[in-house]
């Protein structure tokens, strides 16, 4: 919260917000039977789409909170540029957008810093801003074999991500003139992991009795 005494100037879409999303589970077993070689096997699968989270743009620490929770004063409708920028790292804002705490705004300007000195609370609302979107396939194929009444055998092929689609992590959301962070998308979503990280493909067998 930026300012205590006006709790309504925080109000704004929650941290984990989601405002569309979508998933599918599915399974199917190929029809084909006769004997154990062509019996028993499964397709199955997961979509996921989702909108981007909430973001909180704040700016740097001052001495009137101590803590980096304020907020600029916004000027225009921020822009979403999602382009590769010339580091190699993707522009979620557009570059070169913010007024110092002097006043000196580039053309275009949608993000102004509150001036040195004095109480001033930035306008610009909570969680104001959406963050890149959630897309993520994963993929399986499956073969049960029975090998008496009792016992069984499953062998799976999984892949996670199986279009191998980068999801992004959030931007730098510190507002500071001539940044070189702010508005940058460095990493994606999940570096590490099976959930909507680089394509991952494993095997596995398991015992059913």
């Amino acid at each position: 919260m930026q300012n205590s005494l006006d709790p309504r100037g925080d109000f704004g879409p929650s941290d984990f917000d989601a405002r569309h999303r979508f998933v599918i589970s599915s399974l199917y077993e190929l029809p084909f039977k006769g004997h154990r070689l062509i019996e028993g096997w499964r397709l199955s699968g997961i979509l996921q789409l989702q909108t981007g989270n909430p973001l909180n743009i704040i700016v740097p620490n001052s001495s009137l909170t101590g803590v980096g929770n304020l907020r600029p004063d916004l000027l225009a409708t921020p822009i979403i540029v999602n382009q590769i920028n010339s580091s190699g790292n993707i522009q979620w804002f557009t570059s070169n957008s913010i007024c110092d705490r002097n006043g000196v705004c580039p053309a275009g300007a949608q993000f102004a810093l509150p001036p040195t000195g004095g109480v001033h609370f930035g306008n610009m609302g909570r969680n104001s801003v959406i963050g890149p979107d959630f897309k993520n396939l994963d993929f399986s194929i499956s073969k049960v074999t029975k090998i008496t009444e009792r016992i069984s055998h499953e062998f799976r092929f999984e892949t996670f991500d199986l279009l191998n689609h980068p999801n992004f992590g959030n931007p730098g959301l510190t507002a500071q003139a001539g940044s070189a962070s702010f508005g940058v998308i460095r990493s994606t979503r999940f570096p590490t992991g099976d959930s909507g990280s680089a394509r991952q493909l494993q095997f596995g067998m398991k015992l059913i009795f």
